[in-house]
């Protein structure tokens, strides 16, 4: 009975082991700085609102995906982690497009 439960420990470790590891990564953006805020250009906001947009068209993407970490986070936590990680990326993508839209508007930006 001690070598089974002792047994059943260990594996049960060894599978929190790859599990823990196996959340996908999306990535964040940052907010606008103060300094990008002063030296911005509308050019350069422009790509920068591009910029955020295709994170967040690869962040849709890959979370469409079903992979290696999609099925090891369903095992590991049911897939809470990997829900938490993409429901983050997406929203520091948004509130950097909020970000850069304000301060397009802010320098009249056509």
């Amino acid at each position: 009975m001690k070598k089974t439960l002792l047994t059943t420990l260990l594996i049960v470790t060894i599978a929190s082991i790859f599990t823990a590891c196996s959340t996908k990564r999306y990535g964040r953006l940052q907010n606008v700085t103060g300094m990008e805020s002063e030296y911005l250009t509308c050019k350069a906001i422009d790509i920068e609102i591009d910029k955020a947009q295709n994170f967040l068209k690869n962040t849709y993407d890959k979370n469409d995906k079903i992979d290696k970490e999609y099925i090891l986070g369903i095992l590991g936590d049911l897939g809470i982690g990997n829900r938490m990680e993409y429901s983050e990326a997406i929203k520091s993508a948004k509130n950097r497009l909020a970000d850069l839209k304000k301060l397009q508007v802010e320098k009249s930006c056509n």
